[in-house]
C-alpha cells in the first residue's frame, strides 16, 4: 500500500511506528485498526488509513467529551478546572509576552469548554471571547463562559487580537484551519 506524508507527500521516508492505542477500547468500532506512520522527512506522524470524515465529526461532535470518556472527566461535574496549575501557567507565559491591555478579541481555536480564554477573561475582564467548538458537552459550558461560538470556522469574517489553542491541532484531518487562523489575524 503506497503511504504519502500529508504534508511533503514523501514516500520514500514513510516508516511504520505502532499500532494506534485507543483511550477506549470500544472506539474501535468507530476507526478500526489504525496504524501510525512516521515521515522522516518533515518528522510528522499520522494514521492510516485515515478515518472517514463522517466518523470524525460524529465522535467529536457526540462521543469524544460523553458522558464516562476520558476527556469528560470532571467537566460536567465542575466549571473549576480553570483553576488547574497547567492553565495558571499558560497565563503566567503569555502575561510575560503579550501586553493584554491592549488585546481584545480572543479566538479559542478547538476551545472544549474553553479553560484556558475563560482564565484569561477572569483576570482581563473586558475581554471578548471567541471560538470555533462542535462538540454538543462543550456548547453549553462556553456559552456560560461568555463564548460566542462559531460553527463553521470558514464563515468567521472577523478580526482577532490574538488566537490561542491547547491541544487541538492533532485532531485535524487537513492543515486548511491553520491558514484560515492566519487570515483572522
Amino acid at each position: 500500500m503506497k503511504i504519502n506524508c500529508l504534508i511533503c507527500n514523501e514516500e520514500k521516508n514513510i516508516k511504520f511506528t505502532d499500532n494506534y492505542k485507543f483511550e477506549v477500547d470500544y472506539d474501535l468500532n468507530y476507526f478500526g485498526n489504525l496504524k501510525i506512520y512516521s515521515c522522516e522527512s518533515c518528522d510528522l506522524s499520522f494514521v492510516s488509513p485515515p478515518p472517514s470524515i463522517e466518523n470524525l465529526e460524529n465522535f467529536y461532535k457526540n462521543i469524544y467529551r460523553s458522558n464516562n470518556r476520558p476527556h469528560n472527566h470532571d467537566y460536567n461535574s465542575s466549571e473549576n478546572n480553570y483553576l488547574d496549575d497547567r492553565f495558571l501557567n499558560y497565563v503566567l507565559y503569555l502575561t510575560t509576552l503579550l501586553d493584554f491591555n491592549k488585546i481584545t478579541d480572543v479566538f479559542d481555536f478547538g476551545a472544549g469548554i474553553g479553560d484556558l480564554g475563560f482564565l484569561l477573561k477572569k483576570k482581563y475582564p473586558h475581554l471578548k471571547l471567541y471560538c470555533n467548538e462542535n462538540d454538543k458537552y462543550s456548547v453549553k459550558i462556553l456559552e456560560k463562559r461568555g463564548y460566542r461560538n462559531f460553527r463553521n470556522i470558514s464563515n468567521i469574517d472577523k478580526k482577532f487580537d490574538l488566537i490561542i489553542s491547547l491541544h487541538c491541532i492533532e485532531h485535524l484531518t487537513d492543515l486548511n484551519p491553520l491558514y484560515n487562523l492566519k487570515k483572522m489575524l
